[in-house]
């Protein structure tokens, strides 16, 4: 037996089978991803630091012997012929410039400011940087900035050495996010099944993969399309020309990814944690702090934004990725430290001893769903996902007797959160509507929307007794029929 990860409790398995459930909604994590343990050991011997303690991030990256962050120089001078009489000024921003973008588009501000943000100015090496109505645009893309990140590493010695266009579109890649529930979107986008937590994100590198290397190609591709559409996280204007130079690109090559028709990938292939993180013009880098993630402020050094930019953006499947998924997950987390926090483990228990103590509920772990067979004969199944008026839990009728329900009642029903039930932490939340739809009888009087279903079950019932006793009078003039040949032959 294991000691589950989540709640401490102890499992077959790593995790057991309520918290496979509830860790994904709880923390945003997705369990699958989450490297084990004796892995993150492993990484953090190997940079001399120990788990759990206020250890210094960034002199491991800057410490790291390898070549991973030599793609960011350059010996090129920009041609300044290409301008017609010379080149525009710098880019600067002065404080009234950085206000208008803090406060982004929908403010008035005076005119000046506005064309002088337009106006923009070229980097040291020679790419153009403009800001229009809320978002950055870098030699003519819309491009995510980390604006005083930038700033600060501008003033760096040797910044005129970098090839900015290449970092700066780069760490646009390594900040999009692209919510990998859409994978299961219907048709319209807008039927979002929570399989996968919030912190994590399909890579970024599947903007720049060939159509024919993904398997289901048309759903993913009409995903990725609706994506783009409600995320404007998701930049699909940068193009493999603009990065192919850069290391993390190239390890992709080694891959020989696609390099067959038989060298296909499942979409879920794609998924791992979100890593760079752009907040107030800052570049951060998303780190698990206890139960909870933090943001860590990234140094204004580009050979550490280069080296940070290739770990995260490198195949799933590279070590340099996976170091960094384990310096995430374990150097600020003690061992053995669970996922939950003490109050979310007391609801996986609570949760845990009202399934155990009950055999009309059942957990079907696959599908992360609870059934409760409710005192009417009604099953119902409890989910933690988003469901109406985004409350945290969705609630359906399955069956009656085992027979399944007319297909507009097997919709998610409304079950209000109360401001009572939304204090309560996930698992006593949800322990408290499997309780109440075991006694769904007497819980219709609290949750009127319990009684339209139970009407139902009622009339399928009456049905069924009708139909029952249509087939035994058939029977019983058939067993006559029968008799009455017998007796004249």
């Amino acid at each position: 037996m294991s000691i589950c990860r989540g709640c401490g409790h102890r499992s077959p398995d790593d995790w057991c089978s309520i918290c496979s459930m509830l860790v994904p909604p709880i923390t945003g994590d997705t369990i699958g991803i989450m490297p084990q343990e004796s892995e993150i050991d492993e990484v953090i011997s190997e940079v001399g630091q120990t788990r759990g303690s206020e250890a210094r991030l960034w002199p491991i990256f800057r410490k790291h012997e390898a070549d991973d962050a030599d793609w960011i120089e350059t010996e090129i001078a920009p041609n300044l012929s290409q301008w017609i009489i010379e080149p525009p000024p710098a880019w600067t921003l002065d404080d009234q410039s950085r206000a208008v973008i803090r406060a982004g588009p929908g403010q008035t501000y005076p005119t000046e400011i506005i064309r002088r943000l337009q106006r923009g100015g070229i980097l040291p090496d020679g790419s153009y940087l403009t800001w229009q109505s809320g978002q950055f645009y870098y030699d003519g893309k819309p491009t995510k900035i980390p604006f005083i990140s930038l700033e600060k590493a501008l003033a760096q010695r040797d910044a005129d050495k970098i090839d900015w266009k290449k970092l700066l579109l780069s760490i646009d890649l390594a900040t999009s996010e692209f919510d990998p529930n859409m994978m299961n979107a219907g048709r319209h986008g807008n039927l979002r099944l929570s399989r996968y937590g919030r912190e994590v994100t399909m890579h970024p590198f599947i903007c720049l993969a060939d159509i024919d290397v993904i398997e289901n190609q048309r759903a993913f591709w009409r995903s990725l399309s609706f994506a783009n559409r409600f995320n404007r996280n998701m930049n699909l204007h940068i193009r493999k020309s603009d990065v192919e130079d850069t290391e993390w690109f190239q390890r992709w090559n080694a891959e020989n990814f696609g390099s067959s028709l038989h060298d296909t990938r499942q979409p879920e292939e794609f998924i791992v944690t979100r890593t760079l993180i752009i907040v107030d013009g800052k570049l951060f880098l998303r780190m698990r702090r206890g139960a909870r993630w933090s943001r860590i402020p990234l140094p204004d050094d580009p050979k550490i934004w280069a080296r940070v930019v290739t770990w995260a953006l490198s195949p799933p499947s590279h070590a340099d990725h996976l170091n960094l998924r384990c310096l995430q997950y374990g150097l600020f987390t003690k061992t053995p430290e669970f996922a939950l926090d003490e109050d979310n483990c007391r609801g996986v228990h609570f949760l845990r001893g009202i399934i155990e103590q009950n055999d009309r509920i059942e957990i079907d772990r696959d599908r992360s769903r609870i059934f409760v067979e409710g005192s009417s004969g009604v099953l119902w199944t409890v989910k933690p996902a988003v469901g109406p008026h985004n409350t945290r839990f969705s609630v359906r009728a399955n069956s009656v007797d085992n027979v399944p329900l007319d297909r507009r009642r097997g919709e998610n029903i409304c079950v209000v959160e109360t401001p009572d039930l939304r204090e309560l932490v996930l698992g006593d939340a949800i322990a408290t509507i499997v309780l109440a739809l075991l006694d769904d009888l007497n819980s219709q009087v609290h949750i009127g929307t319990i009684q339209p279903i139970l009407h139902e079950a009622e009339r399928l019932r009456e049905r069924q007794d009708v139909r029952a006793a249509r087939e035994r009078d058939e029977l019983r003039m058939r067993l006559r029929e029968n008799r009455a040949e017998q007796l004249i032959n």
